[in-house]
């Protein structure tokens, strides 16, 4: 019998463990999906690759562009401040992780034209990696999404139908996707 009562405490308390630990992890997701909807109404992915595509006539192929273009005018941590200001990825688990980003060439010109950002999404580790181009016509076929079907495209932009993203413990551990924070095309 007391063997019984042990295991039944045993099992309450691993119970109510996994229960603060997912309120804790749904807290934390919701509070950065937040920052993530306030970042994007605020422009704040769009204003620095739009002052590059300003310059330059097509976006960057990849950040790193905008931060060797910074480098001929600031010191590494100023440029470290602009970065965490502009491109933190809120979900990722590692520090300091900037989004991901990836150009968006136009079918004819085979010009850079447009881009997407991602975020690592609800997992926190970045899920997709692409090598080859990414086209107007083709670039959502070429992602792994949350909610893929729930994007829809907004002359230049693309929106989510729901910005309210519902929190799935199941993608904690198993989704392999990350999720569009910011897409941007100039026709």
């Amino acid at each position: 019998m007391k063997k019984l009562n042990k295991v039944i405490w045993l099992i309450l308390i691993i119970f109510f463990m996994g229960l603060f630990k997912f309120k804790d992890l749904k807290k934390s997701y919701l509070t950065d999906n937040n920052i993530i909807i306030e970042n994007r109404s605020k422009y704040r992915y769009l204003n620095p690759l739009n002052d590059y595509y300003e310059l330059f006539k097509e976006y960057p192929t990849e950040l790193d562009e905008i931060r060797t273009l910074l480098s001929e005018s600031f010191n590494d941590e100023e440029i470290r401040a602009f970065y965490r200001l502009h491109f933190l990825d809120f979900h990722s688990k590692e520090n300091d992780s900037v989004v991901i980003y990836y150009p968006i060439y136009d079918d004819l010109l085979k010009t850079r034209k447009g881009f997407v950002v991602l975020s690592r999404g609800i997992d926190g580790k970045r899920n997709n990696v692409i090598t080859d181009s990414l086209f107007k016509s083709s670039y959502l076929k070429s992602l792994e999404l949350y909610d893929k079907d729930s994007y829809f495209e907004t002359g230049d932009t693309i929106t989510l139908q729901n910005s309210k993203k519902k929190f799935d413990i199941f993608n904690i551990f198993f989704g392999n996707k990350d999720e569009i924070i910011r897409y941007h095309y100039n026709d």
